[in-house]
């Protein structure tokens, strides 16, 4: 099945995902939207707890990278719950909080990977903090979105969202 096509209830084949889990992935219109708008305002959140680490309190860029994502996280797992993925089955729960952060996790392994590389080639004197926290956060949201939708806030039911 390929991404832009959906599944809808009543149809052959209806709930049975590529991996044969009963999980089929649908995209309702507007999904990938509201996942941008939300993952912008998460980043701004982000950057502005992360920047300021790093401007005001010297903390470093790997460090300040993690407890921006963290505060980005928290935002962003509500936002996703309640409007991004809205009607997909699924209700805020420890559990599925732990299984985005999961997700999250394998973001920031991106996000500090890049952010060690730059390090290492010498490239944060000339790269204002800004910019190459908002760079290597900007490289993870393609990841993060996969996470998301084929994983953490898939629908449970293979139907249409309600």
């Amino acid at each position: 099945m390929r991404l832009s096509q959906t599944k809808r209830p009543g149809r052959v084949g209806a709930g049975s995902g590529a991996g044969g889990d009963g999980v089929t992935p649908v995209r309702a219109p507007g999904q990938m939207l509201r996942f941008f708008l939300t993952a912008v305002a998460g980043l701004v959140i982000d950057l502005a707890v992360a920047s300021a680490l790093v401007l005001v309190l010297g903390v470093r860029d790997q460090w300040a990278a993690a407890a921006g994502l963290l505060a980005g996280m928290v935002f962003n797992y509500f936002v996703h719950m309640h409007w991004t993925f809205r009607g997909h089955g699924q209700s805020a729960s420890v559990g599925h909080f732990l299984t985005f952060a999961a997700g999250v996790a394998v973001t920031l392994v991106l996000r500090v990977g890049i952010l060690s590389g730059i390090e290492a080639l010498g490239w944060q004197d000339w790269l204002h903090p800004t910019l190459r926290l908002g760079l290597a956060a900007g490289v993870a949201f393609g990841l993060s979105y996969v996470i998301n939708s084929r994983l953490v806030f898939r629908l449970k039911d293979g139907g249409a969202p309600r």
